[in-house]
């Protein structure tokens, strides 16, 4: 594959990977991502199953799982957050104060937020073409 191909599937995928928060509304969001932030904030708080804290916290790493293998593979760590608790830590602080945010929401802010970080430190070359996301 020529590198201009390279750099245009890369960029495309980057753009499709790190669509900000909302996008959710268009397209199909399956299992625990349509709960709402609310009941994240309260199995956290007091869990109503060991079940359903688990389930939860395996769709946010499954999300982010996806959103990794789309990053490119040559430019470093493709791993935008690095654990799970960091993780869990950051859906917690954000849907303390957004209860009725779907938790779909809440896992496209946090690659946004880590995937601007990850941009930061994993530099595109100079052919590339990069964007900051809002």
């Amino acid at each position: 594959m020529t590198s201009i191909v390279r750099i245009a599937i890369y960029s495309a995928l980057l753009t499709i990977a790190f669509e900000p928060a909302g996008a959710s509304e268009n397209y199909g969001v399956y299992g625990s991502g349509n709960a709402a932030c609310g009941s994240w904030a309260a199995e956290s708080r007091q869990p109503s199953s060991p079940g359903v804290k688990l389930q939860q916290q395996a769709w946010i790493l499954g999300w982010l799982s996806a959103q990794n293998s789309f990053l490119p593979d040559d430019r470093g760590s493709r791993d935008l957050v690095g654990n799970a608790d960091a993780v869990f830590g950051w859906i917690d602080r954000y849907c303390a104060t957004r209860p009725l945010e779907r938790l779909s929401a809440a896992a496209e802010r946090l690659v946004v937020e880590f995937g601007n970080k990850w941009l930061d430190a994993n530099p595109p070359s100079a052919m590339t073409l990069d964007r900051r996301l809002p």
